[in-house]
């Protein structure tokens, strides 16, 4: 196999390469002290959903001013179709930009809101999610964290306990999520729920969209070896409700029955 850049593909690096070195914020530096990231796809020294809230309004800035770039080429989320926000790049080309990206030692934008949820709303959601959701992750506007993991259901997550029942348009949601990565920076976390508890335990599963702020919605920090706080716990809990449960608007992606 030949591994060599065609020549479209040599252009499309030099143009990628160009655009990073041109365009990437010069006060967007990295802090080597700072709470990094533990996604495989960061670059250290770098926590994008971290920068973009940060106290530090040079740091703050920065985040926003790089998504923002990133954003007017659809370069947030290079392989989404561009009527949701991306640029319709093909696999090569998407890898490509990756690869000039941490050879530049420069941070992706909304990782997973970009590779984990887009991809599962662009093939199982309805077209008023995508019409939400879709152009604010490829801003940058809004991040998202994963709630999957639970205190007895990681590995083996059709364990999982949290319960959502349907109210009307609403889902009541009671339970726990554990190692939420980043969950204290997002503004939304997408989570499996058990819908069905008479189900065989790895069906009766439904994928629910959940605003970070909801009422009834906590999430506490867990803190590792070192002191650090990187990943959360979260629980939808509200308090002075008997049943000890938040509500949720329906926003299901989808039923594993």
């Amino acid at each position: 196999m030949d591994w060599h850049d065609t020549a479209e593909e040599a252009a499309f690096r030099a143009e990628a390469r160009a655009f990073i070195r041109d365009r990437f914020p010069a006060s967007y530096v990295p802090d080597p002290d700072g709470e990094h990231s533990l996604e495989p796809e960061d670059v250290w020294g770098y926590n994008w959903m971290a920068d973009r809230v940060s106290e530090d309004p040079a740091r703050r800035e920065g985040a926003r001013r790089w998504a923002a770039v990133l954003a007017e080429r659809g370069w947030v989320a290079p392989h989404w179709p561009p009527e949701h926000g991306g640029a319709g790049l093909g696999a090569m080309e998407d890898f490509i930009l990756q690869e000039e990206m941490m050879r530049a030692r420069v941070p992706p934008v909304n990782g997973i809101g970009v590779n984990l949820l887009g991809p599962t709303l662009l093939e199982h959601g309805t077209d008023e999610q995508r019409a939400e959701h879709l152009p604010r992750i490829a801003s940058g506007e809004i991040a998202w964290a994963q709630g999957f993991s639970e205190p007895g259901a990681g590995s083996d997550l059709a364990s999982l306990r949290t319960r959502a029942v349907r109210e009307g348009d609403h889902y009541v949601v009671n339970g726990q999520k554990v190692w939420t990565s980043l969950g204290q920076y997002a503004d939304w976390l997408f989570v499996l729920v058990r819908t069905d508890p008479e189900a065989p335990k790895h069906r009766g599963i439904t994928f629910l969209l959940l605003e970070a702020t909801t009422p009834g919605v906590t999430i506490r920090p867990i803190e590792d070896i070192r002191g650090r706080r990187p990943s959360r716990r979260s629980s939808s809990t509200t308090p002075g409700s008997p049943s000890g449960t938040g509500s949720v608007r329906r926003t299901g992606v989808g039923t594993r029955r």
